[in-house]
């Protein structure tokens, strides 16, 4: 088996170009295409293409490659790429969209979230005369706009059923893009309850803390802008003294 996966792998151009001409000529491609992106680790260190990426095999410490598929909504796939482990998902798409041309027909839409999502691939696809729908990334800024353009246009919201859940949708244009504002009561319940959850977690936490800083107990090792940081707290006014862990979000 891992003879024959050496070989395919020696020829991958040559047997993607022939299944890409067989699924044109059996007129299997279909014009509404998911593109998504993952990647796999090694466990060891000699693979050319492996690096050092986001592990989403929780593996940070071992060399990946990333790898992009793209399938239509007929189950078929149509495109694969593969590159080195330390590729963004946004660069990644660059690459994908090269393929589109030679591919897929023209009017075709891609559907891909929000780590492709940038204004230099979605002039790239329009350049090719596709589609695309895509993600808006989870920034406050922009979601606290979108909001109050969902709030601002109730006379033209439309409702819906999907998975046995009634979402609300407010569709408009901006610029050149049209954009839709989708709402879930069920969902928005769901989220609520969970960070409700897991902040009773943290006060429960927080309790236990507080307990172990009025016994002068060691609280641990604690990332701080200086380092780490693991001295015994003697009250809950040293607490305040100390720098406070530092945390970075990506």
């Amino acid at each position: 088996m891992y003879r024959t996966l050496e070989r395919l792998g020696e020829r991958k151009s040559i047997v993607l170009d022939q299944f890409q001409r067989w699924i044109s000529q059996q007129s299997l491609v279909d014009p509404t295409q998911f593109v998504d992106f993952s990647s796999s680790y090694f466990e060891g260190t000699k693979c050319p293409l492996g690096e050092l990426g986001y592990s989403r095999d929780n593996q940070p410490g071992k060399l990946q490659i990333a790898f992009g598929i793209s399938v239509g909504l007929n189950n078929i796939p149509t495109m694969l790429t593969i590159q080195k482990g330390n590729v963004q998902d946004k660069k990644h798409m660059q690459m994908l969209i090269r393929l589109c041309s030679s591919v897929l027909p023209e009017g075709s839409l891609l559907v891909f979230d929000c780590g492709g999502n940038t204004q230099d691939n979605k002039r790239r696809i329009r350049d090719l005369k596709f589609h695309y729908l895509t993600l808006k990334a989870k920034k406050k800024g922009p979601y606290r706009n979108e909001i109050t353009i969902y709030h601002a246009r109730k006379e033209s919201q439309v409702s819906f059923v999907s998975g046995n859940r009634v979402y609300s949708c407010v569709k408009y244009r901006d610029g050149e893009e049209v954009r839709y504002i989708f709402f879930c009561d069920d969902l928005a319940c769901d989220q609520l309850t969970k960070k409700a959850r897991k902040l009773e977690k943290d006060l429960e936490k927080g309790k236990v803390l507080t307990k172990k800083v009025e016994r002068g107990k060691d609280l641990g090792q604690y990332i701080t802008p200086e380092g780490l940081d693991h001295r015994p707290w003697s009250s809950p006014e040293d607490h305040w003294r100390y720098p406070q862990p530092l945390c970075n979000r990506s």
